[in-house]
Protein backbone atom coordinates (compact mmCIF):
# COMPACT_ATOMS: atom_id res chain seq x y z
CA UNK A 1 0.00 0.00 0.00
CA UNK A 2 1.68 3.27 -1.05
CA UNK A 3 2.13 5.90 1.63
CA UNK A 4 -0.23 8.86 1.26
CA UNK A 5 2.67 11.24 1.81
CA UNK A 6 6.44 10.85 2.43
CA UNK A 7 7.78 10.40 5.93
CA UNK A 8 9.65 13.33 7.46
CA UNK A 9 12.81 11.78 8.95
CA UNK A 10 15.49 13.31 11.17
CA UNK A 11 18.88 11.54 11.25
CA UNK A 12 21.00 12.11 14.38
CA UNK A 13 24.53 10.78 13.79
CA UNK A 14 27.87 12.35 14.68
CA UNK A 15 29.96 10.25 12.26
CA UNK A 16 29.90 11.98 8.83
CA UNK A 17 30.18 8.82 6.69
CA UNK A 18 27.39 7.02 8.58
CA UNK A 19 25.25 10.16 8.46
CA UNK A 20 25.65 10.28 4.68
CA UNK A 21 24.74 6.58 4.34
CA UNK A 22 21.57 7.03 6.41
CA UNK A 23 20.57 10.14 4.47
CA UNK A 24 21.07 8.36 1.14
CA UNK A 25 19.11 5.27 2.23
CA UNK A 26 16.15 7.34 3.48
CA UNK A 27 16.05 9.51 0.34
CA UNK A 28 16.21 6.41 -1.88
CA UNK A 29 12.87 5.31 -0.43
CA UNK A 30 11.24 8.64 -1.36
CA UNK A 31 11.18 10.24 2.09
CA UNK A 32 12.20 13.70 3.25
CA UNK A 33 15.28 13.73 5.44
CA UNK A 34 17.26 16.21 7.55
CA UNK A 35 20.49 15.48 9.41
CA UNK A 36 22.09 16.78 12.62
CA UNK A 37 25.19 15.73 14.59
CA UNK A 38 24.01 15.98 18.21
CA UNK A 39 20.90 15.19 20.29
CA UNK A 40 20.64 18.83 21.37
CA UNK A 41 20.42 19.89 17.71
CA UNK A 42 17.71 17.27 17.19
CA UNK A 43 15.58 18.69 20.02
CA UNK A 44 15.88 22.17 18.49
CA UNK A 45 14.73 20.80 15.12
CA UNK A 46 11.75 19.08 16.76
CA UNK A 47 10.66 22.39 18.30
CA UNK A 48 10.53 23.96 14.83
CA UNK A 49 8.78 21.23 12.82
CA UNK A 50 7.07 17.84 13.32
CA UNK A 51 8.95 14.68 12.33
CA UNK A 52 7.47 11.23 11.75
CA UNK A 53 10.73 9.47 12.62
CA UNK A 54 14.01 10.19 14.38
CA UNK A 55 16.83 7.82 13.37
CA UNK A 56 19.40 8.25 16.17
CA UNK A 57 22.74 6.67 17.02
CA UNK A 58 22.92 5.29 20.55
CA UNK A 59 26.41 6.73 21.23
CA UNK A 60 26.36 10.47 20.69
CA UNK A 61 28.55 13.20 22.18
CA UNK A 62 26.74 14.91 25.04
CA UNK A 63 23.20 13.55 25.41
CA UNK A 64 23.14 9.95 24.18
CA UNK A 65 20.46 8.32 22.04
CA UNK A 66 18.64 6.73 24.97
CA UNK A 67 18.13 10.05 26.75
CA UNK A 68 17.11 11.64 23.45
CA UNK A 69 14.52 8.88 23.06
CA UNK A 70 13.12 9.63 26.54
CA UNK A 71 12.86 13.36 25.76
CA UNK A 72 11.09 12.72 22.46
CA UNK A 73 8.58 10.30 23.99
CA UNK A 74 7.74 12.79 26.73
CA UNK A 75 7.45 15.88 24.53
CA UNK A 76 6.61 14.52 21.05
CA UNK A 77 4.77 11.19 21.57
CA UNK A 78 3.62 11.03 17.93
CA UNK A 79 7.25 10.92 16.71
CA UNK A 80 8.74 7.42 16.42
CA UNK A 81 12.40 6.71 17.20
CA UNK A 82 14.75 4.06 15.76
CA UNK A 83 17.99 3.56 17.66
CA UNK A 84 21.15 2.55 15.79
CA UNK A 85 23.61 0.56 17.88
CA UNK A 86 26.73 -1.55 17.37
CA UNK A 87 26.54 -5.35 17.40
CA UNK A 88 28.60 -5.42 20.59
CA UNK A 89 26.04 -3.26 22.37
CA UNK A 90 22.76 -5.16 21.81
CA UNK A 91 21.85 -4.73 25.49
CA UNK A 92 21.47 -0.98 24.87
CA UNK A 93 19.07 -1.75 22.01
CA UNK A 94 16.96 -3.90 24.31
CA UNK A 95 16.94 -1.05 26.82
CA UNK A 96 15.81 1.35 24.08
CA UNK A 97 12.90 -0.90 23.17
CA UNK A 98 11.86 -0.87 26.84
CA UNK A 99 11.72 2.92 26.61
CA UNK A 100 9.29 2.61 23.69
CA UNK A 101 11.66 2.89 20.74
CA UNK A 102 9.95 1.91 17.50
CA UNK A 103 12.83 -0.36 16.44
CA UNK A 104 16.60 -0.68 16.48
CA UNK A 105 19.21 -1.25 13.75
CA UNK A 106 22.48 -2.99 14.59
CA UNK A 107 25.43 -1.28 12.86
CA UNK A 108 26.64 -1.85 10.25
CA UNK A 109 23.27 -2.56 8.62
CA UNK A 110 22.22 -3.35 5.07
CA UNK A 111 19.85 -1.38 2.85
CA UNK A 112 17.20 -4.11 3.26
CA UNK A 113 17.21 -3.72 7.06
CA UNK A 114 16.60 0.02 6.80
CA UNK A 115 13.89 -0.64 4.22
CA UNK A 116 12.18 -3.17 6.50
CA UNK A 117 12.04 -0.68 9.40
CA UNK A 118 10.74 2.15 7.22
CA UNK A 119 8.12 -0.07 5.55
CA UNK A 120 6.88 -1.11 8.99
CA UNK A 121 6.46 2.55 9.95
CA UNK A 122 4.78 3.32 6.60
CA UNK A 123 2.13 0.65 7.27
CA UNK A 124 1.43 2.06 10.72
CA UNK A 125 1.20 5.63 9.39
CA UNK A 126 -1.18 4.46 6.66
CA UNK A 127 -3.42 2.73 9.18
CA UNK A 128 -3.35 5.78 11.46
CA UNK A 129 -4.26 8.04 8.52
CA UNK A 130 -7.06 5.72 7.37
CA UNK A 131 -8.47 5.51 10.90
CA UNK A 132 -8.43 9.29 11.21
CA UNK A 133 -10.17 9.64 7.84
CA UNK A 134 -12.75 7.05 8.89
CA UNK A 135 -13.42 8.91 12.14
CA UNK A 136 -13.90 12.16 10.22
CA UNK A 137 -16.17 10.43 7.72
CA UNK A 138 -18.28 8.88 10.47
CA UNK A 139 -18.51 12.21 12.28
CA UNK A 140 -19.66 13.83 9.04
CA UNK A 141 -22.05 10.97 8.24
CA UNK A 142 -23.55 11.14 11.73
CA UNK A 143 -23.54 14.89 12.24
CA UNK A 144 -26.34 16.34 14.34
CA UNK A 145 -27.99 17.51 11.10
CA UNK A 146 -28.64 13.85 10.19
CA UNK A 147 -31.60 14.19 12.59
CA UNK A 148 -33.74 15.81 9.89
CA UNK A 149 -36.89 17.82 10.50
CA UNK A 150 -38.35 21.16 11.51
CA UNK A 151 -41.01 19.82 13.89
CA UNK A 152 -40.58 21.32 17.40
CA UNK A 153 -40.01 17.86 18.92
CA UNK A 154 -37.21 17.14 16.43
CA UNK A 155 -35.64 20.55 17.04
CA UNK A 156 -35.72 19.77 20.76
CA UNK A 157 -34.03 16.41 20.14
CA UNK A 158 -31.23 18.09 18.15
CA UNK A 159 -30.79 20.69 20.89
CA UNK A 160 -30.49 18.05 23.63
CA UNK A 161 -28.14 15.87 21.55
CA UNK A 162 -25.85 18.85 20.92
CA UNK A 163 -25.68 19.51 24.67
CA UNK A 164 -25.00 15.95 25.82
CA UNK A 165 -22.56 14.68 23.17
CA UNK A 166 -19.50 15.73 25.14
CA UNK A 167 -20.88 14.39 28.42
CA UNK A 168 -21.14 10.83 29.69
CA UNK A 169 -24.79 10.77 30.72
CA UNK A 170 -26.90 7.65 30.25
CA UNK A 171 -29.62 8.30 27.64
CA UNK A 172 -33.05 6.72 27.14
CA UNK A 173 -34.53 7.15 23.65
CA UNK A 174 -38.26 6.52 23.29
CA UNK A 175 -40.14 6.08 20.04
CA UNK A 176 -41.95 3.71 17.74
CA UNK A 177 -40.11 1.33 15.44
CA UNK A 178 -38.51 3.17 12.54
CA UNK A 179 -38.41 6.63 14.14
CA UNK A 180 -34.59 6.74 14.14
CA UNK A 181 -33.58 5.71 17.65
CA UNK A 182 -30.35 3.99 16.59
CA UNK A 183 -29.47 6.92 14.33
CA UNK A 184 -29.84 9.31 17.29
CA UNK A 185 -27.62 7.02 19.39
CA UNK A 186 -24.93 6.99 16.67
CA UNK A 187 -25.08 10.78 16.36
CA UNK A 188 -24.41 11.04 20.10
CA UNK A 189 -21.55 8.52 19.94
CA UNK A 190 -19.76 9.83 16.84
CA UNK A 191 -19.85 13.42 18.09
CA UNK A 192 -18.47 12.48 21.52
CA UNK A 193 -14.94 11.91 22.87
CA UNK A 194 -15.72 8.17 22.53
CA UNK A 195 -16.01 8.38 18.73
CA UNK A 196 -12.73 6.55 18.05
CA UNK A 197 -13.87 3.58 20.15
CA UNK A 198 -16.57 1.01 19.27
CA UNK A 199 -20.30 1.61 18.96
CA UNK A 200 -21.88 -1.75 19.84
CA UNK A 201 -25.63 -2.17 19.20
CA UNK A 202 -27.39 -4.93 21.15
CA UNK A 203 -30.94 -6.00 20.24
CA UNK A 204 -32.20 -7.14 23.64
CA UNK A 205 -35.36 -8.76 22.27
CA UNK A 206 -33.56 -11.11 19.86
CA UNK A 207 -31.08 -12.75 22.26
CA UNK A 208 -32.42 -15.79 24.10
CA UNK A 209 -32.76 -14.98 27.84
CA UNK A 210 -30.48 -17.87 28.82
CA UNK A 211 -27.69 -16.45 26.63
CA UNK A 212 -28.07 -12.75 27.48
CA UNK A 213 -25.64 -12.57 30.38
CA UNK A 214 -22.91 -14.42 28.44
CA UNK A 215 -23.42 -12.21 25.38
CA UNK A 216 -23.29 -8.98 27.37
CA UNK A 217 -20.74 -9.75 30.10
CA UNK A 218 -18.84 -12.70 28.61
CA UNK A 219 -17.96 -16.07 30.10
CA UNK A 220 -14.87 -17.82 31.41
CA UNK A 221 -13.92 -21.42 32.02
CA UNK A 222 -14.68 -22.08 35.70
CA UNK A 223 -11.55 -22.64 37.81
CA UNK A 224 -10.77 -26.35 38.13
CA UNK A 225 -13.27 -27.30 35.43
CA UNK A 226 -12.08 -29.68 32.75
CA UNK A 227 -15.04 -28.99 30.49
CA UNK A 228 -16.63 -25.71 29.46
CA UNK A 229 -19.38 -24.81 27.01
CA UNK A 230 -17.08 -23.41 24.33
CA UNK A 231 -14.08 -21.07 24.40
CA UNK A 232 -14.04 -18.04 26.71
CA UNK A 233 -15.76 -14.93 25.32
CA UNK A 234 -15.06 -11.38 26.56
CA UNK A 235 -18.65 -10.19 26.09
CA UNK A 236 -20.07 -7.24 24.18
CA UNK A 237 -19.53 -4.78 27.04
CA UNK A 238 -15.81 -5.59 27.12
CA UNK A 239 -15.57 -5.37 23.32
CA UNK A 240 -17.09 -1.87 23.56
CA UNK A 241 -14.43 -0.69 26.05
CA UNK A 242 -14.11 3.09 25.88
CA UNK A 243 -17.07 3.35 23.51
CA UNK A 244 -20.86 3.11 23.61
CA UNK A 245 -23.27 0.22 24.16
CA UNK A 246 -26.67 0.76 22.53
CA UNK A 247 -29.33 -1.37 24.23
CA UNK A 248 -32.24 -1.50 21.80
CA UNK A 249 -35.62 -2.64 23.20
CA UNK A 250 -34.24 -2.47 26.73
CA UNK A 251 -37.79 -3.02 28.02
CA UNK A 252 -37.53 -6.63 26.82
CA UNK A 253 -34.74 -7.50 29.26
CA UNK A 254 -35.72 -10.22 31.75
CA UNK A 255 -35.90 -9.06 35.38
CA UNK A 256 -32.81 -11.08 36.33
CA UNK A 257 -30.78 -9.36 33.61
CA UNK A 258 -32.21 -5.99 34.63
CA UNK A 259 -30.68 -6.53 38.09
CA UNK A 260 -27.25 -7.22 36.55
CA UNK A 261 -27.49 -4.14 34.31
CA UNK A 262 -28.47 -2.09 37.34
CA UNK A 263 -25.38 -3.32 39.17
CA UNK A 264 -23.18 -2.36 36.21
CA UNK A 265 -24.62 1.16 36.14
CA UNK A 266 -23.97 1.53 39.87
CA UNK A 267 -20.51 -0.07 40.06
CA UNK A 268 -19.23 0.10 36.44
CA UNK A 269 -17.89 -3.44 36.83
CA UNK A 270 -18.84 -6.74 35.24
CA UNK A 271 -18.32 -10.35 36.26
CA UNK A 272 -18.22 -12.85 33.38
CA UNK A 273 -20.29 -16.00 33.73
CA UNK A 274 -18.03 -18.57 35.40
CA UNK A 275 -15.64 -15.86 36.60
CA UNK A 276 -14.76 -15.17 40.23
CA UNK A 277 -13.62 -11.54 40.03
CA UNK A 278 -15.12 -8.32 38.73
CA UNK A 279 -13.45 -6.06 36.20
CA UNK A 280 -13.89 -2.38 35.47
CA UNK A 281 -15.39 -1.68 32.05
CA UNK A 282 -15.84 1.85 30.74
CA UNK A 283 -18.78 2.17 28.35
CA UNK A 284 -21.52 4.71 27.88
CA UNK A 285 -25.04 3.26 27.92
CA UNK A 286 -27.66 4.52 25.48
CA UNK A 287 -30.93 2.58 25.74
CA UNK A 288 -33.97 2.64 23.49
CA UNK A 289 -37.51 1.38 23.84
CA UNK A 290 -40.78 1.25 21.94
CA UNK A 291 -42.56 0.47 25.20
CA UNK A 292 -43.80 2.79 27.93
CA UNK A 293 -41.36 1.88 30.70
CA UNK A 294 -43.44 3.64 33.35
CA UNK A 295 -46.35 1.38 32.44
CA UNK A 296 -44.01 -1.64 32.56
CA UNK A 297 -42.92 -0.53 36.05
CA UNK A 298 -46.55 -0.38 37.18
CA UNK A 299 -47.04 -3.94 35.87
CA UNK A 300 -43.89 -5.12 37.72
CA UNK A 301 -42.26 -5.96 34.39
CA UNK A 302 -39.45 -3.42 34.69
CA UNK A 303 -37.41 -2.24 37.66
CA UNK A 304 -38.14 1.32 38.71
CA UNK A 305 -34.59 1.92 39.98
CA UNK A 306 -33.15 0.78 36.63
CA UNK A 307 -35.55 3.05 34.74
CA UNK A 308 -34.31 6.03 36.75
CA UNK A 309 -30.66 5.20 36.04
CA UNK A 310 -31.30 4.75 32.32
CA UNK A 311 -33.50 7.84 32.02
CA UNK A 312 -30.94 10.46 33.08
CA UNK A 313 -31.46 12.16 29.71
CA UNK A 314 -34.68 11.42 27.82
CA UNK A 315 -35.19 11.76 24.08
CA UNK A 316 -38.62 11.21 22.53
CA UNK A 317 -38.73 10.70 18.77
CA UNK A 318 -42.24 11.42 17.46
CA UNK A 319 -43.86 9.12 14.87
CA UNK A 320 -43.86 10.40 11.31
CA UNK A 321 -47.65 10.79 11.27
CA UNK A 322 -47.26 13.50 13.96
CA UNK A 323 -44.81 15.51 11.84
CA UNK A 324 -46.03 15.27 8.28
CA UNK A 325 -44.56 18.67 7.46
CA UNK A 326 -41.15 16.97 7.73
CA UNK A 327 -41.92 14.34 5.08
CA UNK A 328 -40.82 16.49 2.14
CA UNK A 329 -37.60 17.44 3.97
CA UNK A 330 -36.89 13.78 4.65
CA UNK A 331 -37.58 12.74 1.05
CA UNK A 332 -35.18 15.40 -0.26
CA UNK A 333 -32.59 14.26 2.30
CA UNK A 334 -32.87 10.60 1.28
CA UNK A 335 -32.70 11.49 -2.40
CA UNK A 336 -29.44 13.39 -1.80
CA UNK A 337 -28.04 10.49 0.21
CA UNK A 338 -29.06 7.67 -2.16
CA UNK A 339 -28.98 9.27 -5.59
CA UNK A 340 -25.55 8.44 -7.02
CA UNK A 341 -24.04 7.32 -10.32
CA UNK A 342 -26.67 6.04 -12.74
CA UNK A 343 -29.31 6.06 -9.99
CA UNK A 344 -29.95 9.80 -10.00
CA UNK A 345 -33.29 11.38 -9.07
CA UNK A 346 -33.68 15.11 -8.73
CA UNK A 347 -36.99 15.33 -6.84
CA UNK A 348 -40.56 14.14 -6.43
CA UNK A 349 -43.68 15.12 -8.38
CA UNK A 350 -46.61 17.02 -6.86
CA UNK A 351 -48.98 14.04 -7.32
CA UNK A 352 -46.50 11.76 -5.56
CA UNK A 353 -46.15 14.24 -2.66
CA UNK A 354 -49.92 14.41 -2.24
CA UNK A 355 -50.14 10.60 -2.17
CA UNK A 356 -47.32 10.36 0.35
CA UNK A 357 -48.97 12.89 2.66
CA UNK A 358 -52.23 10.88 2.70
CA UNK A 359 -50.43 7.83 4.07
CA UNK A 360 -49.96 7.32 7.82
CA UNK A 361 -46.48 5.69 7.69
CA UNK A 362 -46.77 2.92 10.33
CA UNK A 363 -43.10 2.10 9.66
CA UNK A 364 -42.16 5.75 10.21
CA UNK A 365 -38.92 7.24 8.83
CA UNK A 366 -37.46 3.82 8.01
CA UNK A 367 -40.44 3.04 5.78
CA UNK A 368 -40.13 6.42 4.07
CA UNK A 369 -36.43 5.81 3.40
CA UNK A 370 -37.25 2.40 1.93
CA UNK A 371 -39.80 4.06 -0.35
CA UNK A 372 -37.15 6.40 -1.73
CA UNK A 373 -34.74 3.49 -2.19
CA UNK A 374 -37.46 1.55 -4.06
CA UNK A 375 -38.19 4.52 -6.29
CA UNK A 376 -34.49 4.86 -7.10
CA UNK A 377 -34.32 1.19 -8.02
CA UNK A 378 -37.49 1.11 -10.16
CA UNK A 379 -37.93 4.67 -11.42
CA UNK A 380 -37.25 5.43 -15.07
CA UNK A 381 -37.48 9.22 -14.85
CA UNK A 382 -35.50 11.94 -13.09
CA UNK A 383 -38.05 12.32 -10.32
CA UNK A 384 -40.24 10.11 -8.17
CA UNK A 385 -43.66 9.80 -9.80
CA UNK A 386 -46.88 8.60 -8.22
CA UNK A 387 -46.64 5.26 -10.04
CA UNK A 388 -43.23 4.67 -8.40
CA UNK A 389 -44.81 4.56 -4.93
CA UNK A 390 -45.50 1.31 -3.01
CA UNK A 391 -49.02 -0.20 -3.28
CA UNK A 392 -49.92 0.64 0.34
CA UNK A 393 -49.21 4.33 -0.28
CA UNK A 394 -51.25 4.29 -3.49
CA UNK A 395 -54.20 2.62 -1.75
CA UNK A 396 -54.14 5.31 0.94
CA UNK A 397 -54.12 7.97 -1.78
CA UNK A 398 -57.22 6.45 -3.39
CA UNK A 399 -59.11 6.13 -0.07
CA UNK A 400 -57.44 8.27 2.59
CA UNK A 401 -60.00 7.34 5.27
CA UNK A 402 -59.87 3.57 4.87
CA UNK A 403 -56.81 2.87 6.99
CA UNK A 404 -57.41 5.41 9.74
CA UNK A 405 -60.04 3.52 11.74
CA UNK A 406 -58.99 0.66 13.98
CA UNK A 407 -61.23 -1.48 16.19
CA UNK A 408 -60.61 -3.87 19.05
CA UNK A 409 -62.70 -7.03 19.41
CA UNK A 410 -62.39 -7.01 23.18
CA UNK A 411 -64.17 -3.69 23.88
CA UNK A 412 -66.91 -4.15 26.46
CA UNK A 413 -69.64 -1.84 25.19
CA UNK A 414 -70.77 0.25 22.25
CA UNK A 415 -69.89 3.45 24.16
CA UNK A 416 -66.38 2.20 24.83
CA UNK A 417 -65.99 1.12 21.20
CA UNK A 418 -67.21 4.50 19.95
CA UNK A 419 -64.85 6.35 22.28
CA UNK A 420 -61.91 4.18 21.21
CA UNK A 421 -62.64 4.68 17.51
CA UNK A 422 -62.99 8.46 17.87
CA UNK A 423 -59.79 8.84 19.91
CA UNK A 424 -57.78 6.62 17.58
CA UNK A 425 -59.11 8.45 14.54
CA UNK A 426 -58.10 11.79 16.08
CA UNK A 427 -54.66 10.39 16.82
CA UNK A 428 -54.24 9.18 13.25
CA UNK A 429 -55.43 12.49 11.79
CA UNK A 430 -52.97 14.39 13.98
CA UNK A 431 -55.80 16.02 15.95
CA UNK A 432 -57.51 17.39 12.80
CA UNK A 433 -61.15 17.32 13.93
CA UNK A 434 -62.55 18.24 10.51
CA UNK A 435 -60.77 15.31 8.84
CA UNK A 436 -61.72 13.03 11.75
CA UNK A 437 -65.38 13.97 11.32
CA UNK A 438 -65.13 13.18 7.59
CA UNK A 439 -63.51 9.83 8.31
CA UNK A 440 -66.17 8.97 10.89
CA UNK A 441 -68.93 10.25 8.55
CA UNK A 442 -70.42 12.56 11.18
CA UNK A 443 -70.62 16.34 11.27
CA UNK A 444 -68.27 18.40 13.38
CA UNK A 445 -70.89 19.44 15.92
CA UNK A 446 -71.70 15.78 16.61
CA UNK A 447 -68.01 15.04 17.05
CA UNK A 448 -67.61 17.93 19.50
CA UNK A 449 -70.64 16.76 21.53
CA UNK A 450 -69.21 13.25 21.75
CA UNK A 451 -65.78 14.53 22.76
CA UNK A 452 -67.34 16.68 25.48
CA UNK A 453 -69.29 13.66 26.77
CA UNK A 454 -66.21 11.45 26.78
Amino acid sequence: MPLTQPLHVLVVEDEPSMRAVCEGFVRSFGHQVECVEHAENALSKLKDAPFDLVLADYKLPGMDGLHLLQHIKEEYPATEVIIMTAYADISSAVQAIRYDAFDYLPKPFELEEMQRALRKLERIKNLTFENEMLRKQLKKEYSIHRIVGSHPDIEKVREIVARICQENFTVLIEGENGTGKELAAKVIHYNSPRASNPFVPIECSTIAPEHLEKELFGHERPAGSAAAPGPPHPGLFKLAEGGTVFLDEVGQLPLEMQAKLLRYLQERTIRPVGGVSEAKVDVRIIAATTENLEESVRKDQFRQDLMYLLNVVNLRLPPLRERKDDIRLLIDHFIRMRSTGSRRIRGISRDAVNAVLNYQWPGNVRELENMVERALALGLTERIEKEDLPPAVLRAAENPAAHLIATDADLKSLDEMEKEVILRTLQRTGGDKMLAAQVLKIDRSTLYRKLKRF
